[in-house]
């Protein structure tokens, strides 16, 4: 899992949920995103759940503060 919080991490995570072949990833970080951190991560795309038919988007962002606050990132349940 990738915790560090530049834009340059963001690509980087990108490329390895593309790499690896898994559907979606999430991204921890303490500070709050950039901007061009949520634009990388919004032009990941989304991914459509097949079991659900949701699209849910391929990279999130979640900071540790929302993490305690009990804020989770959407994914599907199965």
């Amino acid at each position: 899992m990738l915790s560090c919080s530049n834009d340059v991490t963001v690509g980087v995570g990108v490329v390895v949920i593309k790499g690896v072949g898994v559907g979606m990833g999430v991204l921890i970080t303490l500070d709050e995103p950039t901007q061009p951190m949520k634009i990388a991560a919004m032009k990941a795309g989304y991914y459509e759940s097949p079991t659900w038919g949701h699209k849910y988007p391929k990279t999130q962002i979640s900071t540790i503060a929302e993490l305690l606050q009990k804020k989770k990132p959407l994914i599907p349940t199965h």
